[in-house]
């Protein structure tokens, strides 16, 4: 039977396009060779999430609709607990582990650097749910863990509440070639329903990328509506002020209507999906026109029938956070000053947000199959090292006052890719890793081509054969050689 190493590279590039997330990156740690595949072999993430508050992180990766892994590391007593999950946001479903004092923010961010950013992998959007009373220098702390590794990223994104100073470093921790736009998202809470249908978003510029400030809700009037949107596009000066409502109409509706007023126009656009407003300064209209009437649907991922499904579903399930993600709903605009005195629509919101999650549990189809990551049993010698590979003192070092790896208490970042393995094998994010021994630890740091390592590896095996063909030519040449002459001999002898 052929073994895993026998199997020509080609054919593993096709087994790993089959792979799950989480086998890949236990793959692409096998030996260096697999590690090459792996990294030549795209992959792509539709969304992910990272939060930090009152010492908590999360870590969220979507690999389609339904499909998430999920992780949240908090303190408890003089340890922390790491919660682990999979397609389930039920309690009683999640893997738990204590472990000793590590520092939660920095192991959330040393998860989502290890198992996202890879010139492999490309990611549809990464939400950040960083409060604006959040510790103070946060983001600083966030580009100084990363750096100088960035992600490859179409769309940041960040919550109603988060930092202002968000937008400004984005650029600091992705591939900015790769980034199409930034986001600030909010969801405002509306009694008695939980379906989206309006948008209401403003369009300005940071750096040359369109960044946007949308607000969700489950209603809409249009005399309130109005008065937002001419406040927010005087006010918030944007590039241009949109709005989009599920409301399909007849199709002698759909007709295309421009108005003006003063220095700005409005150009309307209705279809039997919805109907969608862009309001700019006339001086703008030139270059946004061509892009604006370009869409086929301009209500975006509140259509079903032309939005991508999986934002779809993403977008839609925005209000199921309130009973799905208790500790983590901050996308719903609670304690916003735009909701005062309307306090009285959290409570119903919440009900129902609850109800209907008990609806999509009753059409949940159990999965009997193996989870793709789990906890592994860790004996009480791993347990002692775990704090020295996370980048914490050991009880020796403390004692000699200094750390044998040389790093200052707490830092992730210089790990090779054998300690990043482990680390992330002691937190359970990929089981045992077997290390193939033509791997070393300057190996494992190169920054080699992908395909030029898988070349070389096949140039290599091609090379040996070249070998073994001109060694057997040599040795049975004389030996063919004797035999043919030997066989002439005799057949002369008999014929005489």
């Amino acid at each position: 039977m052929v073994s895993w190493s026998q199997i020509p590279p080609e054919i593993k590039r096709h087994v790993v396009q089959k792979l799950d997330f989480m086998s890949r990156i236990s793959l692409k740690n096998t030996s260096h060779l697999d590690r090459q595949i792996v990294e030549s072999t795209k992959l792509y993430i539709p969304r992910a999430r990272f939060g930090y508050k009152d010492g908590k992180s999360l870590v969220v990766i979507y690999t389609g609709i339904e499909k998430f892994l999920r992780l949240e590391i908090e303190k408890c007593g003089n340890g922390v607990v790491i919660q682990k999950s999979e397609n389930s946001y039920n309690h009683s479903e999640f893997a738990r582990k204590f472990m000793p004092s590590i520092d939660t923010f920095s192991l959330g961010l040393f998860v989502l650097k290890s198992l996202l950013i890879d010139k492999s992998i490309n990611i549809g959007v990464i939400e950040w749910d960083l409060p604006e009373e959040s510790e103070e220098g946060i983001i600083e702390r966030i580009v100084m863990f990363l750096s100088p590794a960035r992600f490859h990223v179409k769309e940041m994104a960040c919550l109603w509440n988060s930092t202002e100073s968000f937008q400004s470093f984005c650029s600091q921790i992705v591939v900015w070639e790769h980034l199409k736009s930034i986001r600030r998202i909010g969801v405002f809470p509306t009694a008695g329903s939980l379906k989206p249908i309006f948008i209401h978003e403003d369009e300005t510029e940071f750096k040359g990328r369109p960044y946007y400030k949308t607000s969700i809700t489950m209603s809409y009037s249009a005399e309130l509506f109005g008065v937002a949107f001419d406040f927010s596009f005087y006010h918030q000066n944007p590039i241009c002020a949109n709005y989009r409502l599920k409301d399909g109409t007849t199709p002698e509706s759909e007709q295309f209507q421009r108005k003006e007023e003063d220095d700005t126009v409005t150009r309307c656009y209705a279809s039997e999906c919805g109907t969608w407003e862009h309001k700019m300064l006339k001086e703008n209209e030139d270059r946004l026109k061509q892009r604006l009437d370009s869409q086929k649907c301009g209500t975006s991922w509140l259509c079903e029938m032309h939005a991508d499904p999986f934002d779809y579903w993403y977008h839609h399930n925005f209000p199921l956070r309130l009973a799905q993600e208790p500790g983590w709903n901050a996308v719903i605009c609670i304690g916003s000053e735009f909701m005062l005195g309307l306090d009285h629509l959290f409570d119903p919101m919440i009900k129902a947000a609850e109800e209907a999650e008990e609806k999509r549990l009753e059409n949940v189809i159990l999965d009997t199959s193996t989870s793709s990551w789990g906890f592994r049993r860790l004996d009480e010698g791993e347990v002692q090292r775990i704090p020295h590979v996370m980048g914490h003192k050991s009880d020796e070092e403390k004692k000699t006052g200094g750390s044998k790896a040389g790093k200052p208490k707490g830092d992730l970042n210089g790990l090779n890719m054998r300690d990043i393995m482990k680390c992330l094998e002691e937190v359970g994010i990929v089981e045992d890793v077997q290390w193939n021994s033509e791997d070393s630890d300057e190996n494992s740091g190169d920054e080699e081509d992908p395909e030029e390592t898988i070349a070389h590896s096949e140039s290599s095996k091609q090379s040996l054969l070249q070998k073994f063909q001109l060694f057997s030519f040599i040795f049975l040449t004389p030996i063919i050689v004797s035999f043919v002459f030997y066989f002439v001999s005799q057949l002369i002898s008999f014929c005489l």
